[in-house]
């Protein structure tokens, strides 16, 4: 995307027998799936606008639906007013746009929506608009506010993901930020997992990553350093496979609840697991908390008849 941006910027600019025209806008759009990196990404475009010399002001301004949209209609005017004055010649962010949406087009994030948009023709090209927010509503704004859709026509941006090895990469990348290292045995296993993970709609991307597996991880991995009598460093920086606590075939839990409901029947079943996985989610929360569980919490036997 950037690449295309670059090069049209180029045209425009070696078509010397043209001034500057409304050939298309400066305006970028990145949308995607919530954890998918919609804030870096952004920051790594402004990044690059100031690179191709088409800002002068390196540091963008970043600002999200709390900093715009006020108690009345005069104080949103007064925040976007002062926004664009703040980024004139540079890059305004917008994070998390998403929030705008709203189905009542009266609503104050809608109105807000029609101002920032007023706001950008005023300014005359000085301010470049980058918004990101999550795919779904921002595409449901997009179709009831045209005008404003028009500044991002040639510039929109989606996210798909990562591989299922990247993620693991980023595993990685993210626990050594933390002091921790991840042994390199635990990778396949890893990587099934996260394949499992990603065919559900509701796969969380880096966040999956982030609370599904590093921080029980490290929960565990401390714990099991904890119950040794000559526990070394590298029993509490190395996070190993049975830490992560994956199942044999390397389904996620979630993946793996989901094909029991596909079955039909088995209602019984069904709301038994999905109990015992409230009452396991809360045992293991209150362990990572510190507190003091119940005596009794009862076995994880069952008879079938």
């Amino acid at each position: 995307a950037m690449r295309d941006f670059k090069n049209r910027l180029d045209m425009q600019q070696k078509r010397s027998s043209f001034a500057h025209t409304d050939e298309f806008n400066h305006c970028i759009v990145i949308y995607g799936k919530p954890g998918i990196g919609l804030t870096t990404a952004a920051r790594k475009v402004a990044a690059c606008l100031y690179k191709f010399g088409m800002v002068a002001n390196e540091n963008p301004v970043i600002a999200t639906y709390d900093d715009i949209v006020k108690k009345d209609e005069q104080g949103t005017v007064t925040a976007i007013q002062n926004l664009f004055q703040s980024a004139m010649n540079g890059i305004l962010i917008i994070d998390d746009f998403h929030r705008f949406q709203d189905d009542n087009e009266m609503a104050a994030g809608m109105q807000a929506v029609d101002l920032l948009q007023k706001a950008y023709v005023e300014a005359k090209h000085q301010v470049t608009l980058i918004i990101a927010g999550y795919a779904i509503e921002l595409k449901a704004l997009m179709d009831v506010k045209p005008k404003f859709a028009r500044l991002f026509v040639s510039n929109s941006i989606e996210l798909m993901g990562y591989s299922a090895e990247e993620y693991v990469k980023i595993l990685h990348m993210i626990a050594e930020q933390r002091g921790y290292v991840i042994d390199d045995m635990a990778d396949a296993a890893l990587e099934r997992n996260i394949k499992g993970a990603m065919k559900l709609p509701n796969f969380k991307h880096i966040y999956y990553v982030l609370d599904d597996l590093l921080e029980p991880a490290i929960t565990n991995t401390a714990n099991k350093a904890s119950s040794k009598r000559r526990a070394t460093e590298d029993d509490y920086t190395i996070i190993r496979q049975e830490s992560f606590a994956l199942n044999e075939n390397g389904k996620s839990l979630e993946e793996l609840y989901e094909e029991l409901n596909s079955l039909t029947g088995l209602k019984g079943v069904k709301e038994q697991i999905k109990n015992q996985i409230q009452v396991q989610k809360t045992i293991q929360r209150a362990e990572r908390e510190g507190k003091e569980l119940p005596g009794n919490q009862g076995t994880l036997h069952m008879v079938f008849t």
